[in-house]
């Protein structure tokens, strides 16, 4: 379970908090939530799946027989699981010389969100605060499970993951298009 304890439903289940008030004078709605929780609805949104919303079960890969981490500078792909969907790409910046974690296990990571023309929609490191998730929470995107599970401590991988892995048809939370591919600058910090 992600440890953001303050976002617990998918957006779509949610409702539109940008909805207009119905009230003509202006005046904030009796119980409305200041813009700041609508900013952190929508990095919620961008990084948890809807658990109910599509498939995002975990791969089957093996963390404890997993080759060692690729090279910095190196490219590879991984392989996406899902008949007629295009493999993520991953180039690594940085090798890591920690462990893998294992499904359960909280991973501790910073990232920096982009579209595939460089646009950023999201950034752990410009909030000062490292995302931690439970690996093979149903929440989270699959590609991001796909692409963790493989990495070590200290890796640091941009990883290009296609829409079926991410958000797919239904987009986030009007933040991110529907069937857009999106681009993760990852850095796993820790396991716990």
């Amino acid at each position: 379970m992600a440890t953001h304890t303050s976002i617990s439903a998918c957006p779509r289940h949610v409702g539109d908090a940008r909805a207009p008030s119905r009230r003509s004078d202006h005046s904030p709605r009796p119980g409305a939530q200041p813009r700041r929780c609508l900013a952190i609805l929508g990095l919620a949104s961008l990084l948890f799946g809807c658990g109910g919303c599509s498939d995002s079960r975990i791969s089957d890969y093996d963390a404890a027989t997993a080759p060692p981490t690729p090279a910095a500078g190196s490219a590879f792909t991984i392989p996406s699981g899902r008949e007629g969907v295009p493999p993520i790409k991953v180039a690594v910046a940085v090798k890591g010389d920690g462990r893998q974690p294992s499904a359960g296990e909280t991973v501790k990571l910073h990232y920096i969100g982009t579209f595939l023309d460089g646009k950023e929609f999201d950034n752990s490191r410009n909030r000062g605060a490292p995302f931690e998730f439970e690996l093979g929470d149903d929440g989270i995107i699959k590609g991001w499970h796909l692409v963790i599970e493989r990495m070590h401590v200290g890796d640091r991988w941009t990883a290009t993951i296609p829409s079926p892995l991410a958000y797919g048809s239904r987009g986030s939370f009007g933040a991110i298009a529907a069937n857009t591919d999106l681009v993760f600058d990852m850095e796993l910090l820790g396991v716990r």
